[in-house]
């Protein structure tokens, strides 16, 4: 892609690039998370997934919401597309290469990961298309998703109450529950709620 993955050394505070390309080269504000470091070789795995095409027909539905003119943006979210697919990479392989690793449920941008004290991975919110205003309410995923790495599955979980979206976030708590809030599931509008999740664990 135009903008391939890089890893910085510490050391000589530089940037060396690696992973190769990716297989979906958008998934801007899609998920990032660094998976459970497993004895008893404690691999470094990184697992993107979700987000969507950021170009001209998303610029342009960015700039006439700006002003605006939600109706009208609307008309170009045909231009984009949210993405359902996943990417591991193994940074302890020689030469890492980014590769796909299924699909979850739904596709999600503005979507948030956590990983569980079980080595599991929680996604919440998103939506599975691109939309201001109106557009936002009719794409919103509710349901929540568990990723197996072991099993490379993913599991269909409860459906939050509230749209979670453009600024949420989710929380692993002390306690092993997961805390979602915050978002704009309108224009001009503020979600102040929160909701807690009970993982399987619990």
């Amino acid at each position: 892609g135009r903008y391939p993955s890089a890893i910085w050394n510490l050391q000589t505070e530089t940037w060396k690039e690696l992973g190769g390309r990716h297989w979906k080269k958008n998934r801007e504000e899609g998920i990032s998370i660094l998976l459970a470091l497993r004895p008893p070789d404690y691999q470094p795995k990184i697992m993107i997934a979700g987000g969507g095409t950021h170009n001209v027909g998303r610029s342009l539905m960015t700039l006439l919401h700006s002003i605006g003119k939600d109706s009208w943006g609307s008309f170009f979210s045909f231009l984009t597309r949210v993405e359902d697919s996943v990417e591991n990479i193994d940074l302890s392989d020689s030469n890492p290469r980014w590769a796909l690793s299924g699909k979850m449920h739904h596709p999600r941008v503005h979507a948030n990961g956590v990983l569980l004290p079980d080595g599991n991975v929680l996604v919440v919110g998103g939506m599975a298309m691109y939309g201001h205003h109106d557009v936002d309410m009719h794409a919103v995923v509710s349901e929540a998703e568990l990723y197996d790495p072991s099993t490379n599955t993913w599991t269909r979980m409860a459906a939050q109450q509230k749209a979670r979206v453009y600024h949420s976030t989710a929380i692993l708590l002390p306690d092993g529950r997961v805390i979602s809030m915050g978002s704009n599931p309108a224009s001009r509008m503020i979600e102040h709620s929160i909701e807690i999740f009970s993982p399987p664990y619990l």
